[in-house]
C-alpha cells in the first residue's frame, strides 16, 4: 500500500498494534503509548539495543509527511531493510499524534534523552524541530538553552534548527528576536542557511523591507546567496501578489547574486501570464531564448495556456508546436487538454489538435465524443483521416464514439 494511502486510512487502524489505551489525556496513558512505540521501534530494528539516529530521522520525517510522504517511506525502508512498511503504520500514527499532544511530545523527548546514542547536537536539533511543528516554541527555546548544561556545544546548526522551529510554529516575531539577539549572546555566526530561514520568516509575515535588509547584511558579511535565497523571496512575494517586490528581488540578484536559473524565469513568465500580461511574458521568453538558454516544458506551457485563454489560435499553435518539436509534452490535467483540443478545432487547426490529443492519450486520458467528434470530422474534412485512425488505435476499443465513427471507415 502506498504511504499516502496508508496515512489517509489512518483512523481505520489507529494503534491496532498497541495495547488497549483509553482516549484520556493522562500522563499514564501518554507514557504507555510512548513505551509501546519505543518497544515497537526496537522490534523493527533488532540489531540495535536502543533507538538509533536513523529512528530519530523517522520521527523528524513524520512531522513533515504532509509535504513529503516519500521521506517517511524511505526512512522506514532504511530502518527495516524492507519495502514492506505496513508494520510501521502504528508508529506513523504515534508520531503524527505527537504534534497534536504537547504533553506527550515533552514526555517523549525526555524519554529519548536517556538513550546514550542520542546525546549530541543532532538530537537537540530534531527535538527543537519537533517542538516547532507542535507549536511549542517555548519548549524549543528551552531545549536550545539547556544544551550547555548537558555538555553539548551549540553551533549554527542548532541555532538554525531553532529558527526553523519558529517558522513551523509561525512565531515570526520570535524568529526575528532570536535572529537579532542570539548570535551575539551565544557566540554564533549566521551562515547561508540562517539567512534563508529568516528570509522565509519575513516573507511569510509580510515584511518585505526586512527581506531587503537581510540581503544587505548578507552582502556586508560576504555571504553569497544561492537559488534557495532567490526562490524563497521571489516565490513568497509572487504568492502574496507583491509583484513590485518580486521584480526588485530579481534586479538585486542580477547585480550580486547567482546567475538566474531557468526555473526563476519560468516563475516570472507564469506570474506575468497569471496577471494577464501575456505580451510581457512573451518578451521574457524571447529574451532567454535568444541567449541560448535551454528551455523546458514549463517555459512553453505557461505561454501555451496563456494564449489559449487569450483565444489566440496562432500563438497557441506556435508554442505547442515548438514545445512538441523540442521533445516536450504538456503536463496539463484532463480538463485543460480537452478544452485546448476543442479550442484548436474551433479555430480550424485540426492537425495541432490531433498532436495534442496524442499527448493526452499517452497520459491515459480517455477523451469522449464531445472532444473527438469535431476533431475526427475536421481531420476527415482536410483529408487527414489517417491521423484520426492513428489516434483511434491508441484509444480503448470500447470507447463508444470511436466505434460509432469508424464503424464504416476504419
Amino acid at each position: 500500500m502506498a504511504l499516502s494511502s496508508l496515512l489517509r486510512l489512518k483512523p481505520l487502524f489507529k494503534y491496532r498494534h498497541f495495547c488497549s489505551i483509553s482516549n484520556s489525556s493522562t500522563t499514564l496513558d501518554y507514557k504507555q503509548k510512548i513505551q509501546n512505540a519505543l518497544s515497537l521501534l526496537k522490534t523493527q530494528n533488532p540489531n540495535n539495543s536502543s533507538l538509533t539516529k536513523q529512528t530519530l530521522n523517522l520521527c523528524h520525517a513524520a512531522t513533515e509527511v504532509h509535504e513529503h510522504d516519500m521521506i517517511l517511506h524511505k526512512t522506514m525502508t532504511k530502518i527495516t531493510g524492507s519495502e514492506d512498511t505496513t508494520s510501521f503504520e502504528p508508529i506513523a500514527d504515534f508520531l503524527h499524534e505527537l504534534k497534536n499532544e504537547p504533553p506527550m511530545l515533552s514526555l517523549f523527548i525526555e524519554e529519548l534523552k536517556g538513550l546514550p546514542d542520542l546525546r549530541d547536537e543532532d538530537f537537540y536539533c530534531y527535538s527543537i524541530t519537533l517542538f516547532g511543528h507542535a507549536k511549542m516554541m517555548d519548549r524549543a527555546i528551552e531545549a536550545f538553552q539547556e544544551m550547555e548544561k548537558t555538555g553539548i556545544k551549540r553551533s549554527t546548526k542548532s541555532f538554525n534548527a531553532l529558527l526553523r522551529a519558529g517558522n513551523f510554529a509561525r512565531k515570526y516575531v520570535e524568529v526575528s528576536k532570536i535572529f537579532d539577539e542570539y548570535p551575539e549572546k551565544y557566540g554564533i555566526k549566521p551562515d547561508l542557511d540562517t539567512y534563508n530561514i529568516v528570509i522565509e520568516s519575513f516573507v511569510d509575515s509580510s515584511k518585505p523591507e526586512s527581506v531587503f535588509k537581510i540581503f544587505e547584511e548578507m552582502d556586508k558579511n560576504g555571504v553569497q546567496p544561492d537559488e534557495i535565497t532567490l526562490n524563497t523571496s521571489l516565490n513568497g512575494f509572487n504568492r502574496q501578489q507583491k509583484y513590485d517586490e518580486a521584480e526588485k528581488v530579481l534586479k538585486i540578484f542580477e547585480k550580486f547574486g547567482p546567475q538566474l536559473g531557468l526555473h526563476i524565469y519560468n516563475s516570472k513568465i507564469r506570474k506575468l501570464c497569471d496577471m494577464g500580461k501575456t505580451m510581457e511574458a512573451k518578451e521574457v521568453f524571447e529574451n532567454i531564448s535568444s541567449r541560448g538558454m535551454k528551455l523546458n516544458r514549463y517555459t512553453y506551457q505557461c505561454l501555451l495556456f496563456a494564449y489559449y485563454k487569450d483565444e489566440n489560435v496562432n500563438e497557441t499553435r506556435r508554442f505547442f508546436n515548438e514545445m512538441y518539436e523540442n521533445g516536450f509534452e504538456p503536463d496539463f490535467i484532463y480538463s485543460t487538454y480537452k478544452k485546448i483540443i476543442q479550442f484548436l478545432c474551433q479555430g480550424g487547426d485540426f492537425e495541432t489538435a490531433a498532436k495534442l490529443c496524442k499527448c493526452g492519450l499517452s497520459k491515459d486520458y480517455n477523451f469522449n465524443g464531445v472532444t473527438l467528434k469535431p476533431l475526427f470530422e475536421g481531420l476527415e474534412s482536410i483529408g487527414k483521416l489517417d491521423l484520426a485512425r492513428e489516434l483511434a488505435k491508441d484509444m480503448e476499443a470500447e470507447q463508444p464514439y470511436v466505434r460509432s465513427y469508424f464503424g464504416k471507415a476504419i
